[in-house]
């Protein structure tokens, strides 16, 4: 079980888990932060996990924005009904009540005239507030950040009245991609990219994978950048007609980013959507689509110990800059909020979980301050290191 990259749905507690109390790290930027919750229903796209014909593709997103300060603003809970979630799916009982540090629904802030946009996807079986802790740290430095729930392969997802929507595993769609993750010779693939050496064979290993899991790691990736493309095309009428974010988001400097299945996704999204600037790419390997291809857009892979040894493989698929960034303590899911909310899980490493977050903060912040905003970094060029435990190159686009 330990070695499945993607299916976190199934590991869970036996009750309710315990655990010391707990806060979130404050972020670092000078930005207040606000946050909310959006809808956007695609009707040109059927659901594919519903058997209604009725039934269009639904995309919620939750929003982490820089926020005008209030007075008595409400702090946002980590988890919104969290009584329905923290037993559901075994969470420590520390999350009942923990708060963010981000604020309800505040004004969008007016220090700039418009902010840089990320969106984020969540690993496949999560959610949208997986990363609660990096969506926080770039929102205080000024980013607007959409965090996208792919409906019946996440875990649950948030409407803006609260209502929750829960995969369904009786789908026969879930039942499809579950019958792959449970092909027998499955688990020696995923073990076998600790060992795999060399760029050639890493790629045919990835390839070999994808081809064993058709729907789950070929279809899936492909659906979540259709997500991504419908939702950047709704945030041009958000910034025209919706008077919370009116004229605030520049579009002219989008991001993309995501964890796991989310990150193959942010991939595979820059292979169809040129309004994507920048990408990064979190322990989610080279799927989808992009065992065959390269991206054009900077891309940032960011790998846990499974992924040791895969610089140039990675490298070798960005047309562009790439950067390459490898935790051999880290496991998947170190690269949550997991890592210090929940250090009982199984897909937890070595790696101290607020080191690890610090490790995220920095990097990704360096990387998108550089595509987004023209911000050098001597982190980014390699010049400081301020983490011995990462193993971080730098692959300039006039290489390839």
């Amino acid at each position: 079980m330990k070695a499945l990259i993607f299916v976190s749905i199934l590991i869970l507690c036996t009750g309710i888990c315990t655990a010391q109390k707990i806060t979130l790290p404050p972020p670092t930027g000078d930005y207040t932060i606000g946050t909310t919750h959006l809808v956007f229903v695609d009707e040109t796209r059927p659901e594919l996990f519903t058997e209604d014909p009725a039934d269009h593709r639904e995309v919620t997103v939750k929003v982490w924005y820089p926020g005008d300060a209030v007075k008595k603003a409400s702090a946002a809970p980590y988890y919104e009904n969290a009584e329905a979630i923290v037993p559901r799916f075994g969470y420590p009982s520390t999350l009942l009540d923990l708060n963010t540090n981000s604020n309800i629904g505040i004004p969008v802030g007016h220090q700039e005239d418009m902010y840089p946009v990320i969106l984020f996807n969540h690993g496949w079986g999560e959610h949208a507030a997986q990363n609660t802790v990096l969506m926080e740290e770039l929102a205080s430095h000024g980013y607007v950040v959409l965090s996208l729930a792919h409906h019946y392969e996440a875990k649950y997802w948030v409407y803006p009245d609260g209502d929750l929507g829960f995969l369904v595993t009786e789908s026969p769609r879930f039942q499809k991609i579950f019958g792959e993750q449970s092909k027998p010779g499955i688990m020696d693939l995923f073990q076998a990219m600790f060992t795999t050496k060399g760029a050639a064979a890493q790629e045919s290993l990835f390839r070999q994978t994808v081809e064993f899991m058709p729907t789950f790691l070929g279809e899936s990736p492909r659906h979540w950048a259709d997500d991504i493309r419908f939702v950047i095309d709704q945030l041009d009428s958000l910034n025209r007609s919706d008077e919370r974010f009116k004229g605030k988001l520049d579009l002219g400097r989008l991001g993309v980013m995501g964890m796991s299945m989310g990150g193959i996704a942010t991939g595979q999204a820059c292979l169809i959507e040129p309004r994507i600037k920048a990408g990064m790419n979190i322990d989610g390997g080279l799927l989808g689509d992009l065992a065959d291809t390269v991206v054009t857009q900077p891309m940032f892979y960011m790998g846990s110990k499974r992924f040791v040894g895969y610089h140039e493989v990675f490298a070798d698929h960005a047309a562009g800059d790439a950067y390459t960034l490898i935790i051999g303590d880290a496991d998947h899911y170190d690269f949550t909020d997991f890592t210090l909310l929940h250090r009982e899980h199984l897909m937890i490493g070595s790696v101290d979980g607020q080191r690890m977050l610090d490790i995220m903060n920095d990097y990704t912040l360096a990387f998108f301050d550089l595509y987004l905003r023209g911000k050098e970094s001597d982190l980014l060029r390699g010049e400081t290191k301020p983490y011995a435990e990462v193993d971080f190159r730098v692959h300039k686009g006039d290489a390839h």
